[in-house]
């Protein structure tokens, strides 16, 4: 089995096959067994390609290595979809693979489930589809947060909305799980996905490509301290 063949087996999408920690620009130093938020204003700053990275290097290297331990990708529309639909007593949920292998029947099985992943990828939290923050759902999504944080367990989250607007679209107990498992990491820059397609001749690209005028990537220490004071009581 070749290794791309190897990251199709695993659930890579081929969009993002060939995405690679080195893609990103040197300032950012990703470490592949560090947590992140990556989160931008708009669209198509590279939040989703940066999580594929991570998550395929890691694969690689669980491959050449021989080792265990699984990846878990799934978007935040599409697990709160599963358990709207575990709700609503349905067993034709949007994962037949899941849900035939995996068992995931109950509200209880999606969030042991997505806790305890040795490696879980969240994208597009927040992206405000209706009935997403819920009490229901933000109750749910907590359970996982705090089990992850509780047990160190690597996770990666995109999203469109900084910390502070994710404790107005969920509730602060969300934005304080999340400062404390993540390093947060604001991506700016111009929608590559709109740039590509006005204009190829004018974006050069890598053999990847992938344009390698990635957008400016901020590290937020002030908004991680600010958070991390904000909710230290709790957590003590």
């Amino acid at each position: 089995m070749t290794q791309d063949e190897f990251l199709l087996e695993k659930g890579v999408p081929k969009i993002y096959l060939r995405a690679r920690m080195s893609d990103a620009p040197k300032e950012l130093d990703l470490d592949i067994n560090q947590s992140y938020y990556f989160f931008s204003e708009g669209p198509g700053t590279g939040k989703t390609y940066l999580a594929w990275a991570i998550l395929n290097e890691i694969l690689i290297t669980n491959y050449v290595n021989n080792l265990g331990g699984e990846i878990e990708f799934t978007t935040a529309g599409n697990l709160f979809l599963m358990f709207r639909e575990t709700m609503q007593k349905s067993r034709n949920i949007l994962f037949p693979k899941l849900n035939n292998h995996k068992g995931l029947k109950t509200e209880f099985d999606i969030i042991q489930y997505y806790s305890n992943a040795d490696i879980l990828a969240l994208d597009d939290l927040g992206g405000m589809r209706p009935g997403e923050s819920s009490s229901y759902n933000v109750s749910n999504l907590f359970e996982i947060l705090n089990s992850r944080e509780t047990e160190t367990r690597q996770t990666i989250i995109t999203s469109n909305c900084s910390l502070e607007k994710i404790a107005n679209v969920f509730d602060d107990r969300i934005a304080s799980r999340i400062s404390a498992l993540c390093k947060i990491i604001n991506l700016t820059g111009a929608d590559r996905r709109l740039a590509s397609s006005k204009s190829h001749k004018n974006v050069s690209t890598n053999q990847n490509g992938i344009s390698p005028e990635m957008p400016k990537i901020i590290y937020q220490e002030s908004e991680l301290s600010v958070w991390l004071d904000k909710f230290s009581k709790e957590k003590e």
